[in-house]
């Protein structure tokens, strides 16, 4: 419950005044899902080369080339299939909140949001210091105005706050 004056900003999700969106820690599987599709579009345009070099009747050479790529590409499949395994049983309620988005229909909100939060906005040492009713779960919450939906990279949404810090110090 985050109160600001007199009005609990966080219950106006239930008056249509707010709408929040959680960002859940997929440990990177998003990104693995995708490389997994571009490996089955890469098998599939291997299959019709192998099938278009055999009906032309290319040399035995070519022929093996292509059926060697298509089991790398099968092998690659099968081992990010093998990673995902652990994360295609984990329902979507039960993965941790590691970020929030959330929307206000009214500018005032916003600011008021922001303004609450300003202290703490900059600073990690300041986040620890931050009062009990401004924070989730008993953890610091760092609030700031975010980029346009158009600038954000959403295939890095899927990493959480250790990946993110690791990037950063690297």
């Amino acid at each position: 419950k985050l109160n600001i004056g007199l009005r609990p900003i966080a219950n106006k999700y239930h008056e249509g005044e707010m709408k929040r969106t959680l960002k859940r820690e997929y440990n990177g599987s998003i990104s693995k899902f995708q490389s997994q599709g571009d490996l089955l579009e890469h098998l599939d345009e291997e299959r019709i080369r192998y099938r278009l070099a055999k009906h032309e009747g290319k040399d035995e050479k070519v022929i093996e080339q292509h059926k060697k790529a298509m089991q790398d590409y099968k092998h690659k499949v099968l081992l990010l299939e093998v990673s995902l395994k652990d994360q295609n049983e984990i329902e979507e309620e039960d993965r941790e909140v590691c970020g929030a988005f959330v929307m206000f229909e009214k500018e005032p909100y916003k600011q008021a949001v922001i303004k609450k939060y300003a202290p703490s906005a900059s600073s990690a040492l300041a986040r620890q210091v931050q009062s009990e009713p401004l924070k989730f779960r008993r953890h610091p919450l760092h609030v700031v105005q975010a980029c346009e939906p158009t600038d954000l990279c959403w295939e890095n949404l899927d990493y959480g706050w250790g990946w993110h810090m690791l990037r950063k110090i690297a």
